[in-house]
């Protein structure tokens, strides 16, 4: 999903809607691919997550920051985010028998929620105001993977309940952390200017 971000971040620049989605859909099926060739430790995993958000995020890090233009909701952003999800979830349900557990696994985390902020905003904001929100979003996908290894390492010993608690609260930490690195950075900036 970092990769899938950075594609659309670079297209969204210059590029419309369809190639910046397309791109950034192609870049991510390919990736997932890829990672699904390698026989993978819990180790190896740790050390590509750090090594991918590690350059994505030095990569996006200058697309973060764009005047957002104002946006208007319109009345159907929250249905066409849920149908999308409700389609992915139907796709992957219907398929899971025909195409076995490995394209089922990697359907089900196909990034569904980036690719609706990509069709909902770009149209409405332009590329880099889409890329800006995107590129925000890449220490949040770092704290969803704390979130998933916690899963992994506790609900064993733990248990299903025990481990899927520790898990929200390290999502709820990760986000609290966030936002007070990102309020400090703003009062930064306000005592600069």
């Amino acid at each position: 999903t970092a990769v899938f971000s950075l594609v659309v971040i670079v297209l969204a620049q210059r590029s419309g809607m369809v190639l910046s989605v397309t791109g950034a859909v192609a870049a991510w099926f390919i990736v997932a691919f890829l990672l699904r060739s390698v026989s993978w430790t819990f180790v190896t995993v740790v050390a590509a997550n750090l090594a991918l958000f590690g350059i994505c995020i030095a990569l996006t890090d200058r697309y973060r920051h764009v005047q957002m233009p104002a946006i208007v909701r319109k009345w159907y952003d929250i249905p066409v985010r849920a149908l999308m999800v409700a389609c992915l979830v139907a796709v992957v349900v219907g398929l899971s028998g025909h195409v076995g557990p490995t394209m089922t696994g990697l359907l089900a985390v196909y990034p569904i929620v980036m690719t609706s902020l990509m069709l909902i905003f770009q149209p409405r904001v332009g590329g880099p105001a889409t890329a800006a929100l995107i590129a925000n979003t890449m220490w949040g996908l770092v704290g969803f993977s704390a979130c998933l290894f916690t899963v992994h390492l506790a609900v064993v010993p733990l248990g299903i309940w025990a481990g899927l608690a520790l898990s929200l609260v390290v999502s709820v930490v990760w986000n609290i952390v966030l936002y007070g690195w990102r309020r400090r950075a703003v009062q930064r900036r306000i005592i600069r200017s």
